[in-house]
């Protein structure tokens, strides 16, 4: 899929793919999601797919917006980073507005949804358990939604832990009013640490 996609966007010669290659292996991060199983490995495969076939529905052949839509639905499941890639598909639409009065980028859309449909069920029915976690952590720096739903799932242990600790005195102490800072600090302190991963070819790219 790589491979496809660096050809499609006129990546001809040998030493255009090898720059590309090396652009993208030699950073921290391709190095770190290229042997480590996280959520950032299906996410960057699915982005890659999802790329790779939105070129394709706009260039070639509109359809592949459904495959689009799908790999977009699982990369979402791998890590809510994804929906990033929505901004992407419109403003390349955007640059060929009569392709926005055809169906299939909403079908794509619905595709999207439609693979993402057992993540949504689940969530609807465990409180958006996961969906407040992951906006908690972003921004807040705060678990307590997911600890509080955590305390709820069946535990093996609970006897032994009740002998030691009398879990009804347990008090939870009250959310305090986010700081408005807070969330502006958390954003900048992720977009720094994104950049860190590329190490000094960040200098290479801004440059190019």
């Amino acid at each position: 899929v790589y491979y496809s996609l660096l050809k499609k966007i006129n990546i001809k010669t040998k030493a255009q793919y090898i720059t590309a290659t090396l652009l993208y292996g030699f950073s921290l991060s391709g190095l770190i999601y290229g042997i480590l199983l996280t959520p950032d490995t299906p996410l960057i495969f699915f982005w890659f797919i999802a790329l790779h076939e939105a070129y394709v529905a706009i260039n070639k052949d509109e359809r592949r917006w459904l495959s689009a839509g799908a790999a977009t639905g699982l990369g979402i499941m791998s890590k809510y980073t994804m929906l990033l890639i929505g901004p992407v598909f419109l403003l390349a639409l955007l640059k060929k507005p009569k392709k926005l009065m055809r169906p299939w980028p909403y079908l794509g859309g619905v595709m999207c949804v439609i693979f993402l449909s057992p993540h949504l069920i689940w969530n609807a029915h465990n409180d958006f358990v996961s969906v407040k976690f992951q906006i908690n952590r972003g921004f807040f720096s705060d678990y307590n939604s997911s600890a509080l739903m955590a305390n709820q799932l069946p535990n093996p242990y609970k006897p032994k832990i009740e002998q030691k600790v009398n879990v009804s005195n347990v008090k939870v102490k009250s959310k305090k009013k986010q700081d408005i800072l807070k969330p502006i600090a958390k954003a900048s302190e992720f977009l720094g640490a994104s950049l860190g991963l590329y190490g000094l070819f960040i200098f290479s790219i801004l440059y190019a």
